[in-house]
């Protein structure tokens, strides 16, 4: 027996979505950032654009828990075999990045936690 989906619903409808929003949003804060406007959004709009753009740090990570938050850019570099676990209601600041040197190396971050901007976390050795 053969189901019928709608479009949207099929693996190539989410993406064609996903790739609109992130196109969207991309020139929404471009507009944003030359105008000046940051002032006159308001919260509501600044706290879903910060929680799409966890979303999209999310898909980076081994696992997350509930609501990341990433106000400004967050950088991942890792090597194979490693760990970045993010717990619920984290928020990430501008310009945070993590460094995973090391095969197997683990970096866990607890629920309801912040990192400041410009913080760099790294891990050397297992």
């Amino acid at each position: 027996m053969v189901t019928l989906r709608p479009n949207f619903m099929c693996h190539w409808g989410v993406r064609k979505l996903f790739k609109i929003l992130i196109a969207f949003f991309r020139l929404t804060l471009l507009s944003i950032k030359e105008k000046g406007m940051n002032k006159i959004l308001n919260r509501k709009t600044l706290n879903l654009i910060r929680i799409f753009r966890g979303m999209l740090f999310r898909r980076k990570l081994t696992h997350c828990g509930k609501l990341l938050r990433v106000v400004g850019k967050a950088r991942l570099s890792k090597s194979e075999n490693t760990k970045l676990i993010i717990g619920d209601y984290v928020t990430l600041y501008q310009n945070v990045s993590f460094f995973l040197d090391k095969e197997s190396a683990k970096i866990i971050i607890g629920d309801r936690t912040y990192i400041n901007r410009r913080t760099e976390i790294s891990v050397k050795a297992a």
